[in-house]
């Protein structure tokens, strides 16, 4: 039986839900405050700059894993996607070190910093290798997916990171590069487990830039909205919902 679906706020989740609910049979309209939908994907020009502080990056990035998929029947990835060699550089005291897609340039840039840190740099990377495969993708090839037997022995690996925090992570590092390379990416007070998640994401493929960044993606999962026969209404704010029955 065809519904009609009215969905408030043309953001990610919005487009989403109509696109889903279009795929499923059904009509959908979805009423946008703003004069465009896209929500959180927004940027702007200023002074002849262009301001995007939305898509920084992408995770969802890698064809193996099943949110690709997603964001491929959602259009967000149509212009395809741009993978930067390193995705952020620490530098202190004249030294620096960048966290590299390559892992295991990643890993013996670490060893080299700091031979004394072996141990707890061996452990890290463990860790992420093991992130890695949670996320869905092999450990030892990021074009393929994860089994269920990697996915099941790499959370042991984890478990020294769970209570931690970035900072307490860092702490156990000797070196004073090491130290700010990982307790100063997220803050001190994240969690170490979403700093691993972090590395595991890039460093596997699956945490790279929809070509175009955050306004170009939204305008393509609105395109694709539409071109389901989507309706979007926008300047309209929902100021009150009735519920009957």
């Amino acid at each position: 039986m065809m519904a009609k679906a009215v969905i408030i706020g043309g953001g990610v989740s919005g487009l989403s839900a109509g696109i889903f609910s279009l795929l499923s049979g059904h009509e959908a309209v979805v009423l946008e405050r703003h004069s465009v939908p896209g929500g959180n994907l927004t940027g702007w020009d200023r002074r002849g700059h262009r301001i995007d502080n939305c898509v920084h990056w992408f995770t969802g990035t890698n064809p193996v894993t099943d949110l690709y998929s997603i964001w491929e029947e959602l259009g967000a990835l149509d212009g395809g996607v741009y993978y930067p060699e390193a995705l952020y550089t620490y530098e202190k005291d004249g030294r620096s070190i960048s966290l590299t897609r390559s892992l295991d340039e990643l890993r013996g840039r670490m060893l080299a910093v700091s031979p004394a840190d072996g141990a707890e740099t061996e452990s890290f990377i463990r860790a992420v290798r093991a992130a890695t495969a949670l996320c869905g993708i092999s450990p030892k090839n990021d074009a393929v997916r994860a089994t269920l037997t990697e996915k099941i022995t790499s959370a042991p690996y984890l478990y020294k990171y769970y209570k931690l925090t970035a900072g307490e992570l860092a702490s156990q590092f000797r070196d004073p590069l090491l130290q700010g390379f990982l307790g100063e990416f997220l803050t001190e007070r994240f969690g170490a487990l979403a700093l691993v998640f972090v590395f595991a994401s890039f460093c596997s493929g699956n945490g790279g830039i929809p070509r175009g960044s955050s306004v170009a993606t939204a305008r393509r999962i609105e395109n694709r909205f539409r071109s389901l026969g989507g309706e979007i209404v926008t300047g309209e704010e929902a100021e009150k919902i009735e519920i009957a029955g």
